[in-house]
């Protein structure tokens, strides 16, 4: 699948190290002018975040895994048309959004506990605390998974994927302030339903 985009990568070193230590936008910048290994340096980096993203919307991997192929799909077809002066981050994420939209655009989606498993806990913490604070962030991103599809997405991209305000207005296509009403009536309409 998503393998199977990346899996021509140069095995000599100094080449791997080279691309590998590139930035975002020069890789997107050499793929768009045709180089398949920087693009799949960009699906590897990419990948788990994307098809976390979605697996956390939709529940089910293999769904994940597909939409998020179609995502790396569509990327490269249209690698042309990524605007450098963002980051590649907002734009794959843009797609991934806006395909996962699509793929369900009725049905409710819920937060499963793989996504959480990304989250780190604290270093100097022992495995009690950590326990403790992976069930109460299993809860409240079940709650999520109640909010309207915009507010989770807005929640997710901020906390999970620690995104700017900027970034979350570029990735969904909505203006700064409306991010940060949708921001902050998400965390409001959580709070209710933590009251609950």
């Amino acid at each position: 699948m998503i393998d199977a985009i990346s899996e021509n990568i140069i095995t000599e070193p100094s080449m791997v190290l080279s691309f590998t230590e590139s930035t975002d936008k020069t890789l997107a910048g050499k793929a768009a002018e045709g180089c398949q290994r920087s693009f799949s340096v960009l699906v590897d980096r990419y990948s788990p975040r994307i098809v976390g993203f979605i697996y956390g919307r939709c529940g089910k991997i293999q769904d994940a895994e597909d939409i998020a192929q179609d995502a790396f799909i569509k990327a490269w077809q249209n690698i042309q048309r990524y605007d450098n002066r963002y980051e590649f981050s907002t734009w794959i994420f843009t797609i991934a959004i806006r395909l996962t939209s699509n793929y369900y655009r009725n049905q409710r989606m819920i937060l499963n506990d793989e996504i959480l498993e990304q989250l780190p806990a604290k270093a100097n913490e022992g495995p009690e605390i950590a326990l403790d604070q992976k069930e109460q962030k299993d809860q409240l991103w079940q709650l999520a998974g109640k909010l309207s599809a915009i507010q989770y997405n807005i929640l997710y991209l901020h906390y999970a994927q620690q995104m700017s305000i900027k970034q979350i207005s570029q990735t969904i296509g909505k203006t700064k302030v409306a991010v940060k009403v949708n921001l902050f009536r998400a965390r409001k309409n959580l709070q209710k339903l933590l009251e609950q």
